[in-house]
């Protein structure tokens, strides 16, 4: 009966302590555990959401920065002409679905390397954004 008295009388008084110290412990482990993978999936997807919105911005201002040497480069026929202006429609759509695809493959450097690359290789779509008369 002592024993038995003392015990609960002990568990009563300490009991949240314990468990504060219990779950408290087993915080820190799983943190300590999983931390490193939460913060690594928030800076990817942070940074797709940035790169995302920068490319599809510097893609843009790239092609009106140099859409009259792109001009110079690709008019010639009747054929080119038609495209530009078919491309100009859709040129809004097109893009974001090409950078968007693109960014979430490849990162930072490659981005500007590639954007350069589909702009010189597919110079008639850069036309879509420039042609108005």
């Amino acid at each position: 009966m002592q024993i038995h008295t003392y015990t609960c009388r002990y568990i009563h008084t300490h009991a949240d302590t314990y468990i504060h110290l219990q779950i408290h412990t087993y915080t820190c482990r799983y943190m300590h555990k999983y931390a490193d993978t939460y913060l690594h999936m928030q800076i990817h997807a942070y940074t797709c959401r940035y790169l995302h919105t920068r490319a599809y911005t510097y893609t843009r201002r790239y092609i009106h920065k140099h859409a009259e040497t792109c001009l110079n480069m690709q008019i010639h026929t009747y054929t080119c002409i038609y495209s530009c202006r078919f491309m100009h429609k859709y040129a809004d759509t097109y893009i974001h679905m090409q950078i968007h695809a693109y960014t979430c493959r490849y990162m930072h450097t490659r981005a500007y390397t590639y954007t350069r690359r589909y702009i010189h290789k597919h110079a008639d779509t850069c036309l879509n954004m420039q042609i108005h008369t």
